[in-house]
């Protein structure tokens, strides 16, 4: 069970109706307020969970909640936008999955008079954007990767950052954080591939199988995101690369990450980047702000903290 700033993990029922359906719609008494989510894919564990948050809060305040996956597709995503505002919602959070194709129906939204909150995207098309840093957390991510490989392996290694480029601009300045790092603070060390974890950690580990086929002396992995990491986790244990050997250092601080971490497997850091329980109530607490005509910041920022294995117990122990 994880410990103080953690919350749930998904149930495997809720992570099934969403996944499966790619739409949730809240079981509410009061139909006043309606709020439609389209996020870029909830194959992404930290993204389900924290939608599953979202709808639970909707619920809990009476709102109607529909939740879509448009599975990395700004086509798809337009169309799910487009059918939020014919059917009239009063808010809009969306992840977009390309700034640029999603701006035009987004500024359309708002024309309507729906309230728009942008997630994870900087965009002027939102009422309010509640963003990550994201350059800064990928040179942290780098800069603990670059520690392990000073301290543990002489300065030298074979790197692979797992990025997504697909996820848009803000994820590309994550992996570009990640590079920069490793080449100011590892310098001997060698950054031999960089490939897509397509969002998934299925994604993650058939990079890595690939990676290790070129490249069968990687031994460090940075990625943008704990679902990759995940994959390329398990592509070094079946390697025989044990967590002796190798380092994998992410960011999202899941549950599953940290059970890794806690088992002494490949998996060593984590950033953190707000629990979904957290992120969910700044989302659902902003967009009530923003119907309530209330003062909303353009520009909100999420919480980071590393993890690694020093200060583990503070945010999870094993059941």
């Amino acid at each position: 069970m994880k410990k103080r700033v953690l919350g749930m993990a998904l149930g495997a029922g809720m992570a099934m109706s969403l996944i499966a359906g790619s739409m949730s719609v809240c079981a509410q008494e009061n139909n006043e307020i309606s709020v439609g989510v389209t996020v870029m894919t909830l194959a992404n564990t930290i993204w389900a969970e924290t939608c599953t948050a979202i709808e639970n809060d909707c619920q809990e305040k009476g709102w109607e909640c529909t939740i879509v996956d448009c599975k990395s597709t700004a086509e798809t995503q337009i169309t799910q936008v487009e059918n939020f505002i014919q059917k009239g919602v009063d808010a809009i959070v969306i992840n977009p999955t390309d700034q640029a194709a999603l701006e035009l129906v987004m500024k359309q939204a708002m024309e309507k008079g729906i309230k728009v909150l942008s997630w994870d995207i900087d965009t002027e098309a939102a009422d309010c954007c509640l963003l990550v840093s994201n350059y800064d957390v990928g040179y942290e991510i780098g800069t603990q990767a670059a520690n392990w490989i000073n301290e543990k392996l002489g300065g030298e290694a074979e790197v692979c950052i797992l990025d997504y480029p697909e996820a848009g601009a803000e994820v590309i300045k994550r992996a570009d954080g990640i590079k920069a790092a490793i080449e100011e603070k590892s310098p001997d060390a060698k950054i031999v591939a960089q490939v897509s974890h397509q969002g998934s950690a299925d994604g993650g580990m058939q990079a890595m199988e690939n990676v290790l086929q070129a490249h069968p002396n990687t031994r460090v992995v940075c990625s943008v995101g704990d679902g990759g990491a995940m994959g390329a986790n398990e592509a070094l244990k079946a390697a025989g690369i044990s967590g002796d050997e190798a380092g994998i250092f992410s960011a999202d601080g899941t549950e599953e990450f940290l059970s890794k971490i806690a088992a002494g497997e490949p998996c060593k850091m984590s950033v953190l980047l707000d629990v979904p329980e957290d992120k969910a109530d700044i989302i659902t607490g902003t967009v009530e702000k923003l119907l309530n005509g209330e003062d909303v910041e353009q520009y909100l920022y999420t919480n980071v903290q590393v993890i690694d294995e020093s200060n583990l117990n503070e945010f999870y122990t094993a059941d």
